[in-house]
């Protein structure tokens, strides 16, 4: 498809980013972060289709320029700083929406925001272990869950991932774990992706930055990788290795500084399983700190790689559960990629 238009929203007028004039509905996609630009553009989607960025992620705006110089078969694409003026657009324009493809769709603010979208079907994409859970209600905090569980029936919801009333379609990359854990009170279709996730990825790379041509270089070495949470954490290890690589969470919109910790900090803006598989082809022993991330799940049948999960107070049992379910799940296919020299 040729590239009709392409706007770069900062602080323009909702006004002037219409889809009137057109004669036909549009398929609006919603991303937040990068993994879910590989997820999305992963789904067998008909029609014209509409791309919103939310500058929730480090280097937002140089992955739009990315998308725009790339192949690509948006009919428009647009930033906004926030998911609550994403959705001013929508409602503004919902006559000429047909359907929406996001992440999320449960919790008060979703529920709003999804409110008086008439009949526009939710279709929601995986986007990471949160999908797979049968509530998102905080167990550790029983009025809060309560709260929440109760705040979501109100408007007719269920508080988890596709719990929304207009969600029709959930689309995961473990389509038969995700039967087994999440049930709804309303029938749901489960789809899955066209293909396997790092397929999808490695298909990918021409929209990300590289990485720095020191750690490409890295062969036959033993590296400790830290992929961290919403919260950079401080680690001591016993253990030497040759070389140490800090990646935080996409989300951290300011990229951690170097420090005595760690030989290389990996941006925001690329992706943990890129740096990974870059070690990985060159042949070197890795070793994995994370908090229960999925960047780590799809690397678990390969040799050469250890994982290390630290648990923190937020990780209630059922999500732990479902992380460990997810990975044993992965286990019984072989990978998808062959990584070998």
């Amino acid at each position: 498809m040729q590239e009709e238009k392409i706007t770069q929203n900062h602080d323009q007028s909702l006004n002037s980013q219409s889809l009137n004039g057109h004669d036909e509905n549009f398929v609006v996609c919603i991303v937040t972060k990068i993994i879910q630009y590989i997820n999305v553009t992963n789904i067998e989607i008909l029609g014209k289709k509409v791309l919103i960025l939310v500058d929730k992620f480090y280097g937002c705006h140089d992955f739009y320029e990315a998308i725009r110089k790339s192949p690509h078969e948006w009919s428009a694409t647009y930033v906004f700083p926030s998911i609550t003026q994403a959705y001013r657009w929508i409602h503004k324009n919902k006559k000429l929406i047909s359907d929406i493809y996001t992440d999320s769709d449960c919790g008060a603010k979703m529920d709003i925001l999804h409110w008086g979208l008439g009949r526009i079907p939710i279709h929601i994409y995986e986007e990471g272990v949160g999908t797979y859970l049968n509530t998102k209600a905080e167990e550790n905090k029983k009025l809060k869950g309560f709260i929440q569980i109760t705040y979501s029936k109100i408007f007719g919801n269920e508080y988890k991932y596709g719990g929304n009333r207009r969600t029709q379609e959930i689309i995961v990359y473990n389509p038969d774990y995700y039967k087994k854990n999440v049930t709804f009170e309303r029938g749901k279709i489960v789809s899955t992706f066209r293909l396997p996730f790092l397929t999808h990825l490695l298909n990918s790379t021409f929209l990300f930055k590289n990485l720095n041509n020191e750690i490409i270089n890295i062969r036959d070495s033993s590296v400790f990788v830290y992929i961290s949470s919403w919260e950079i954490r401080d680690h001591q290890s016993s253990i030497s290795y040759d070389y140490k690589i800090l990646k935080p969470h996409p989300h951290l919109k300011k990229t951690a500084s170097m420090n005595d910790s760690y030989d290389y900090v990996v941006p925001g803006d690329i992706p943990a399983e890129i740096l990974l598989i870059t070690l990985l082809k060159n042949n070197n022993t890795i070793t994995v700190l994370s908090h229960m991330t999925t960047a780590t799940l799809y690397f678990r049948n390969y040799e050469c790689i250890t994982f290390i999960e630290e648990f923190t107070p937020q990780h209630e049992n059922h999500v732990t559960q479902t992380f460990e379910g997810l990975i044993k799940e992965i286990a019984k296919y072989p990978p998808s990629v062959n990584f070998s020299i």
